[in-house]
């Protein structure tokens, strides 16, 4: 076989196998999603009469699947935000930090202007400021 007819089978099969290969971050996804959408029907909402909003950061690798309205409806009504200035005036029942330090959880709530907040975040290793949930998966 040549060179070039081996390349091109090559090429085929990476081409083949990249949607076995793509599955597996939106399972990754997916089941955040679920997490997430498990926290905010868990959590008791006495005030509201409607979905909470729940505040995401951009910055969020997860941000598109948090807010995609797949096969189920979603317990929640995403707001995607992308600096504190937007958080403050967003008028949110949640946040999900995801990668933003402890020490920013810390400052935004202590200037929101509601008091009770359901706070989620993945980077808080120690678990001691900031939010209330943490996931801890690898990387």
């Amino acid at each position: 076989m040549r060179f070039s007819h081996r390349l091109f089978l090559l090429l085929i099969l990476l081409l083949t196998g990249a949607p076995i290969l793509a599955q597996e971050p939106s399972d990754v996804a997916k089941n955040v999603r679920m997490m997430v959408s498990g926290i905010v029907s868990y959590t008791r909402w006495p005030a509201l009469s409607g979905p909470p909003k729940l505040c995401i950061f951009s910055s969020s690798r997860f941000s598109t699947a948090l807010q995609e309205n797949a096969a189920t409806s979603l317990p929640y009504l995403p707001v995607i935000i992308h600096t504190q200035q937007e958080a403050m005036i967003s008028g949110c029942n949640g946040f999900l930090f995801w990668q933003r330090s402890p020490t920013f959880q810390m400052e935004l709530t202590e200037q929101y202007p509601s008091k009770a907040l359901l706070l989620i975040a993945e980077q808080n290793t120690e678990c001691i400021i900031g939010s209330a949930f943490l996931s801890d998966h690898p990387q």
